[in-house]
């Protein structure tokens, strides 16, 4: 065999030519004209009596068209055969004849068995037959005289054939004809064939789908011997020729009837082959005609390729959408990848497909799909049944889309969970796969074939494997990016409440400081009073019997420094323990003019200039008059002082703040300022940076007391050479029972609360600290299914209410409690609320949408406002 010339190359290119379906006869017959031999062998054969043609056949294109391209296949396959095996050899050898004639016998005998038995295997059998002992044919080209040697011994016992082959020539016909037809590029169906015709009956079964065609081989085999000479079945022979009729449901009346129409049957097509006139040509004809047998199974494995084909490219299509997936930054990105690789080849060309995700935390339904050119996006609220609360014309997309949805959570498994490889669902006419990651059903792939019969949910399983696989990729893709929002979000709500724990541990620090302070100062003022008070009183009697001048002023000097201590004292009492302001309605503006009367005369002999900017539009205050003059006073001697050595302009202005609801006095001088490392001290008692006996370091302290008492704050900004301002903010609204704003209040009548629902356990702390400080009664609930439950049990003064929550969102509760709440007003906070969410609030009857983060006093201002203006309506 490796000695074999390689084909003809006219031959190999018109077989090639004639197996392509789409080439005409006109292109072959031209290939077939490059060789005279060739174009004289397909003349002969089209005018052969067989093909019945009336008139003479004289051209090649003619020749083609009354053969038909199979049988042109076969004349070219036996012309291959010829120049390349038997060309060396004798061709009216008369052992090669017997050889042929067998093989035509057998070839004859297994299509009649398969007819009866196997119809569908017939057109196979007949071709396997055929080619069975090519190997035999390929044994006598290469030894002639050795293997007519082994023919001869093997003409008594027939099956005693491949030990005397391998015994003589190292090599049987088997396994000659398996090497051949591989070398030849045949079906393995054709290999097999050639290898395995002479296993036993008994094995048939060990190799697998071929089973039935091997049996039929064999058995005409056996029936066939009769027909080419050779002898009678000896008792094996005929036992296993009836097991394999057995074994293929046929009976001794079947195998009758086939040895009956053998002999008709050969006589026919030995007259096709013209067997007796030229043993050659009947055999490769017999090839010929086996090769156009084998052009369906060809066909069938070119097909099973374009399958393989598309499949590879429906798995690039994934990989390639996976990666952009795994690039996106937004869900749109990842629903728009998944929506190429359905149009370009998952969705072979599809004309409708789509995507979408239920996010539940946020109680939205967002999608993106195709209609033809159309592209649609769609974003809208779900209920609690995961339904759309939106029509198909709202939501811009086309009717059937949401019937899809619609029906979205009768294809959820009824525990709630989903499994990893639930399967494809349909409606009409849409194919539909899950988005499922860890037990979820959140999502699903939407695709509608050209046809519905397509070989996409047909039958063909690697293509719904392919939608299968792009669905669980964007099904981990939108899972990443909703870990992702979700840590974002934390991170922020961390970052936030860590700035506003640190803020409150440094106002409790400085308060515990200063109460700290405080109570020493108490005490120590307590422990000195009582023995400065005799010290003070025998100092008097000593001045009021003392007659010698000299010593009356060294006691009226000591007098005058007890004096001094005593004043110390009183300072450090009020500091620890201030008397409770006496609240009554004030004006700032008079206070600061009342003070401003009282310096005015001091700043004359100064170089320093008075400016007042005070806000004639003002409102008034509840607050201590006497108390405020006091902090003003205390903030204006400081500056003068400040700017004694160089003067300059003395500022002192009043305004209303409407965001918190504060009236802020300020009071600005251009001295030298205040160092940085000086700032967090200035309210501690007894720090001062004034000369020795020109200040306590009692003063701001003192006035930080004040302020506090009346709910309000008071800070300073400066910077070195910039002077320095002091601005104190007084609510406008006094804190009940005159206390601190923070230190809670009397609680309201029953029926008259706040309810906050907020599933963030730190806001809903701070809202009720916050609010109870300004004098409200606060409830609260973790989430909308437990606000839901209190409002239903009772009615609330104002309902303050987070738009995004898990089990129940307060767009949902807000929908479903409805006319429930009555005149009840209601504030909305969100924090990642987009502008539809805000307006679907407001259409549904929220007051205000506030956003988060936000300021205590703005919301505390807001809630006010709102219910100043429900009472109103009242």
């Amino acid at each position: 065999m490796d000695e074999l010339p390689s084909p003809p190359p006219v031959a190999t290119q018109v077989l090639s030519l004639a197996l392509d379906e789409d080439i005409g006869a006109k292109e072959v017959a031209r290939s077939i004209e490059a060789d005279q031999a060739l174009a004289v062998k397909v003349l002969q054969v089209a005018n052969a009596p067989v093909y019945g043609y009336p008139g003479r056949v004289s051209t090649l294109e003619q020749a083609i068209v009354v053969l038909g391209l199979p049988t042109l296949q076969q004349i070219l396959l036996s012309i291959v055969v010829r120049e390349t095996l038997l060309d060396p050899v004798d061709l009216d050898d008369p052992v090669l004849a017997n050889i042929w004639r067998h093989s035509l016998a057998c070839a004859a005998a297994a299509e009649l068995l398969a007819q009866r038995a196997r119809p569908e295997l017939a057109p196979l059998a007949f071709t396997a037959a055929i080619i069975h002992d090519c190997g035999k044919t390929l044994l006598f080209a290469a030894q002639p005289e050795e293997y007519e040697a082994v023919l001869d011994l093997a003409h008594t016992r027939p099956d005693s054939i491949v030990d005397l082959e391998i015994r003589h020539l190292g090599m049987d016909h088997c396994h000659a004809g398996a090497e051949l037809l591989t070398r030849w590029g045949m079906p393995a169906v054709l290999i097999d064939a050639a290898s395995l015709h002479h296993l036993p009956a008994e094995a048939m079964d060990s190799v697998g789908k071929h089973a039935d065609l091997l049996r039929l081989l064999r058995l005409a085999d056996l029936l066939s011997r009769r027909l080419t000479g050779e002898p009678d079945l000896d008792a094996p022979s005929r036992e296993e020729a009836t097991l394999l009729a057995d074994d293929l449901g046929l009976d001794a009346g079947a195998l009758d009837a086939v040895g009956e129409a053998l002999e008709q049957r050969f006589s026919q097509r030995a007259s096709i082959f013209d067997l007796d006139q030229d043993p050659r040509e009947m055999y490769l004809r017999l090839l010929q005609r086996a090769r156009s047998k084998l052009s369906d199974t060809g066909l069938k494995l070119r097909q099973t390729s374009a399958a393989l084909d598309r499949q590879v490219a429906r798995q690039q299509a994934c990989l390639q959408a996976g990666l952009a997936m795994a690039r996106a930054k937004t869900v749109q990105e990842v629903f728009t990848s998944a929506i190429e690789a359905l149009r370009d080849e998952i969705g072979a060309g599809t004309r409708r497909c789509g995507v979408f995700r239920i996010d539940d935390t946020a109680s939205t339904l967002d999608g993106r799909f195709v209609d033809g050119p159309e592209t649609h996006r769609m974003c809208c609220r779900i209920d609690e049944r995961r339904l759309p609360c939106t029509s198909a014309t709202d939501a811009g997309v086309p009717s059937y889309f949401l019937d899809i949805f619609n029906s979205y959570p009768s294809r959820i498994p009824p525990n709630g969970g989903a499994p990893e490889a639930l399967g494809p669902a349909f409606h009409e006419p849409f194919f539909i796969m899950p988005l499922t990651c860890e037990g979820e059903h959140f999502g699903e792939i939407i695709l509608e074939p050209d046809n519905a019969e397509s070989e996409l949910f047909g039958g063909n399983a690697l293509d719904a494997s392919a939608l299968a696989q792009l669905a669980s990729l964007t099904a981990f893709a939108l899972r990443r990016l909703d870990v992702a929002r979700h840590r974002d979000e934390r991170a922020y709500r961390l970052a936030r409440a860590l700035r506003t724990i640190k803020e409150m541990q440094l106002q409790a620090i400085q308060t515990q400081r200063l109460a700290a302070v405080g109570q020493l100062a108490a005490g120590a003022a307590h422990e000195i009073n009582n023995p400065l008070a005799i010290i003070y009183a025998r100092t008097q009697l000593l001045e009021q019997n003392e007659g010698d001048p000299k010593r009356r002023k060294n006691i009226g000097q000591m007098k005058e420094q007890i004096e001094r201590i005593t004043r110390i004292l009183k300072n450090l009492m009020e500091f620890a323990r201030p008397d409770p302001p006496t609240f009554q309605t004030m004006h700032a503006n008079g206070v600061v003019n009342k003070v401003m009367d009282l310096i005015r005369g001091g700043l004359d002999k100064t170089s320093i200039s008075l400016r007042l900017e005070l806000d004639p539009d003002l409102p008034s205050i509840q607050g201590d008059p006497r108390q405020i003059e006091q902090v003003l006073l205390n903030l204006l001697l400081n500056a003068t002082q400040a700017m004694e050595k160089t003067g300059g302009e003395l500022l002192v202005s009043t305004s209303f703040d409407s965001l918190s609801g504060d009236i802020v006095i300020s009071v600005a001088d251009q001295g030298p300022g205040i160092p940085p490392e000086h700032r967090d001290k200035l309210f501690d008692p007894f720090f001062t940076t004034k000369e020795e006996g020109k200040g306590t370091g009692l003063g701001l302290s003192t006035s930080y007391g004040i302020v506090q008492s009346h709910g309000g704050s008071i800070n300073v900004q400066s910077e070195p050479g910039n002077g320095a301002t002091f601005s104190v903010r007084l609510p406008v609204q006094r804190p009940a029972g005159g206390q601190l704003r923070r230190t809670g209040t009397a609680p309201l009548e029953d029926g008259n609360a706040v309810l906050v629902v907020d599933d963030e356990e730190h806001i809903r702390e701070i809202l009720k600290e916050s609010l109870e400080a300004a004098g409200y009664v606060v409830h609260t609930a973790a989430n909308g299914r437990d606000g839901l439950r209190k409002l239903r049990k009772k009615r609330y003064r104002l309902l303050l209410l987070d738009i995004r929550m898990p089990e129940k969102s307060g767009l949902s509760l807000l929908a479903e409690i409805g006319d429930e709440l009555g005149d009840t007003p209601v504030i909305m906070l969100t924090g990642l609320a987009g502008a539809e969410e805000v307006r679907e609030a407001e259409a549904l009857g929220a007051a205000l949408c506030i956003q988060k983060p936000f300021e205590i006093e703005s919301l505390l201002q807001a809630v006010k406002e709102t219910l100043d203006t429900a009472e109103k309506r009242e």
